[in-house]
């Protein structure tokens, strides 16, 4: 009984088996049938060199209703936001997509093919990775930086990796081929330098105000101050760097608020001219104690446009403030608002001390200030940078125009909404 039990396991084993030989022997033939075995002719990036083919990027175009798996790997490789390249065993380029091209500065229709990678690219710290990896054999991974030739400031930030395969050349020496894969990663770089900037500003502005109170409290209580005069005076001192901590944690907040935002949603129409109106009268005593007079320049006191009357408010004191601020005594401010054609823009203009013409790019950074060594021009750097997000939230802009002992106009450009 056992045995038969054992011949019947044994004959069922069997079938199977041959069940799924017959299985695998269709799959492989349909597989060919529909060229998922071919090599992609123009973009065979880890395979054969295919003669003496050598193939820039350009677009793929449908042959029929049901490409091919080869013309459907060649389409992804060219339609990659990343680069991809591959050279042979003498770092010549057999294929370069367009993102490629793009990210090294190579023109489009620039003739690259079989040509000498350093030649075509001449960025020499890569080549010397490449070359020493075609050499070796072994993986490499690094992050570099390729100035714009055009500019020669530093364009993007390129993560590089390089893979080899393909075995030793006819020489016997080194990888048959190699494929360079790129990433352009220069959003994520400037990212990651404005967080480091960021915390390094808010702890230092943050520990300035602290540092005074701290002194000023450790000398009202240990020091041999009799003097009534002189109590005041710390704890005036005491009582202005704790305000100016409040106002460094308010601006903090706003920008962190304007950052969280992608865009406003629709807003009620204001009256912009009756905004300007309100800032003015909020600033008048600032305006008059510096000696500086306000006025509001708006033709069409009607003017309305779609903005939350918060948010204008803040984005025209944030202004407004900075122009009395690095004004002169007798100076003026002028407030304005007015149609355009695909918009509304706001002016504030000052006759004040101006701005250097190679600092003007850097205003709307956060925590820039223009004159640091100012000690009687205080200020967090914020302001600028909520007036930009703010302008950003609505799908608009700012600009500013200078000249040094003459004034500065800052403009806001808000599109219709």
């Amino acid at each position: 009984m056992t045995d038969r039990w054992l011949a019947i396991s044994a004959l069922a084993a069997l079938a199977a088996s041959l069940l799924a030989c017959l299985l695998l022997w269709r799959r492989l033939r349909a597989a060919k049938a529909h060229g998922l075995w071919a090599r992609v002719p123009a973009g065979d990036i880890a395979g054969r060199d295919n003669g003496d083919r050598c193939v820039s990027g350009r677009p793929i175009k449908e042959q029929d209703p049901c490409p091919s798996y080869a013309s459907l790997n060649s389409a992804i490789v060219e339609s990659s936001p990343n680069g991809i390249i591959r050279l042979d065993s003498a770092c010549n380029i057999k294929y370069m997509n367009e993102a490629a091209q793009t990210m090294l500065y190579v023109g489009v229709d620039r003739d690259f093919c079989h040509r000498n990678f350093n030649d075509v690219v001449g960025i020499g710290p890569l080549y010397e990775k490449i070359a020493k990896t075609m050499a070796d054999g072994k993986y490499r991974q690094t992050v570099i930086t390729v100035d714009n030739p055009r500019t020669g400031k530093s364009g993007y930030y390129l993560t590089y990796i390089m893979h080899v395969g393909g075995g030793p050349d006819a020489a016997g020496n080194g990888a048959g081929f190699g494929v360079i894969y790129m990433q352009d990663i220069t959003a994520m770089k400037r990212l990651e330098l404005i967080r480091n900037d960021f915390v390094s500003n808010i702890t230092h502005e943050l520990k300035t105000p602290l540092t005074s109170i701290k002194g000023f409290i450790e000398t009202l209580r240990y020091g041999d101050i009799d003097d009534d005069r002189t109590r005041d005076k710390f704890l005036g001192i005491i009582e202005i760097e704790a305000e100016r901590l409040n106002q460094l944690i308010d601006s903090i907040l706003s920008l962190a608020e304007v950052d969280s935002i992608a865009k406003e949603g629709s807003a009620p129409q204001i009256p912009i001219g009756e905004v300007i109106d309100e800032v003015l009268l909020i600033l008048s005593q600032a305006a008059a104690q510096k000696g500086v007079t306000l006025s509001n320049e708006t033709p069409d006191p009607g003017l309305t446009y779609g903005i939350y009357q918060d948010r204008a408010k803040q984005l025209l004191i944030n202004l407004v403030e900075n122009a009395i601020k690095y004004n002169v005594a007798g100076g003026s401010v002028k407030v304005g608002a007015r149609q355009t054609e695909g918009g509304v823009s706001l002016t504030v203009a000052d006759t004040g001390i101006g701005i250097p013409k190679d600092k003007q790019e850097f205003i709307f950074d956060r925590f820039y200030r223009v004159n640091k060594n100012r000690p009687e021009v205080d200020g967090s750097g914020l302001g600028l940078a909520i007036c930009k997000q703010i302008a950003l939230l609505y799908g608009g802009g700012i600009k500013v125009e200078s000249a040094l002992g003459e004034g500065t106009t800052i403009t806001v450009e808000l599109p219709l909404r």
